[in-house]
């Protein structure tokens, strides 16, 4: 399922509020679903340089190591476009998967064998440390792996599937014109709406205002 492409955007400015890492990922096309004649959704990663602002802006890489990545792919163009389709993939393949948890249906195995095979590559770049007393997963940085963004996200697709709790899951609600970002719940009493309640949140009650005015 491709996204249709009209206006990139600029990745290192894509607001991380889902409260997953792989769900902020999800989030790299604005909106979800066409809900309105107009343009087509904004893509933010239309290029393996967006994909490396995203990351740093996510935390996800060191402005270092995004920049030895930048490097890399500037001397191996085509494998560098090649892992951008990769990333598309994945971040689709996360989307569905999730997207599916959220409205309660099973997912596609297809989908789900792809985030598990991202996160088989994944730990091969992992090393068990000692920290104090206790022990960790920790990221073996490889110079030479234009990937190396996609580790953490497929750690983190794997982790919120096995640990989370899928009734956290939820969209940004499309009935009521909202993106169809997709976020993690954290509320005490899971009453999130909106993926903001300072953007899809106000505008949605600004239009309810508008129409009750027209009445």
């Amino acid at each position: 399922m491709g996204i249709p492409i009209a206006t990139p955007g600029y990745a290192g400015q894509v607001a991380l509020l889902a409260g997953a890492r792989c769900l902020d990922f999800v989030n790299t096309v604005e909106p979800r679903v066409p809900l309105r004649p107009g343009p087509h959704p904004r893509e933010y990663l239309t290029t393996y340089g967006d994909l490396l602002g995203w990351a740093t802006h996510a935390e996800i890489l060191t402005a270092t190591g995004a920049a030895q990545l930048s490097e890399l792919a500037d001397a191996k163009p085509t494998v560098a476009t090649a892992t951008l389709h990769e990333a598309i993939g994945l971040r689709e393949a996360i989307y569905r998967v999730f997207l599916t948890v959220a409205q309660s249906h099973p997912p596609d195995r297809a989908d789900l064998d792809r985030i598990a095979h991202a996160y088989a590559r994944a730990v091969a770049h992992t090393a068990l440390t000692v920290r104090g007393v206790n022990f960790e997963l920790s990221w073996v940085d490889d110079p030479d792996a234009l990937d190396r963004p996609l580790w953490p996200l497929a750690h983190s697709a794997i982790e919120l599937l096995t640990r989370g709790d899928a009734a956290r899951v939820k969209e940004c609600p499309t009935a009521e014109e909202g993106c169809g970002w997709l976020f993690y719940d954290t509320s005490k009493n899971r009453s999130r709406r909106w993926c903001s309640m300072s953007d899809c949140g106000t505008a949605a009650k600004e239009r309810r205002r508008a129409a009750r005015a027209e009445r």
